[in-house]
């Protein structure tokens, strides 16, 4: 069998510098259309940080709460060790009158 050489003329040439200029064309819009969507969810993700940042406020009001109710449970811890003992003050007392009256 007979290989064909083809021989590449300036017509064929040219031919192909602008089909590889015309894709080329075609690349660089794509790209195009890439970043105009990267553009998009880099403000999506800007609005997504001023949400956390609305989000930490939020928990940083909940400490604030949460340290009012830790101090609210300490006295009334306090208190309940007061009364504990008050009682058993009274009980003793009770009970040293009684076996006071007993002798």
């Amino acid at each position: 069998m007979e290989l064909m050489m083809e021989r590449w003329t300036d017509e064929k040439l040219d031919g192909l510098k602008r089909e590889t200029e015309l894709r080329f064309d075609h690349v660089d819009q794509r790209f195009d259309q890439v970043d105009r969507r990267f553009d998009a969810i880099d403000r999506q993700f800007d609005k997504i940080d001023e949400r956390f940042d609305k989000i930490d406020k939020r928990f940083e009001a909940f400490d604030s709460r949460f340290d009012a109710l830790n101090g609210r449970l300490d006295a009334m811890y306090r208190l309940m060790l007061l009364f504990g003992a008050s009682m058993f003050a009274a009980m003793a007392s009770l009970v040293a009158a009684v076996i006071a009256t007993q002798l």
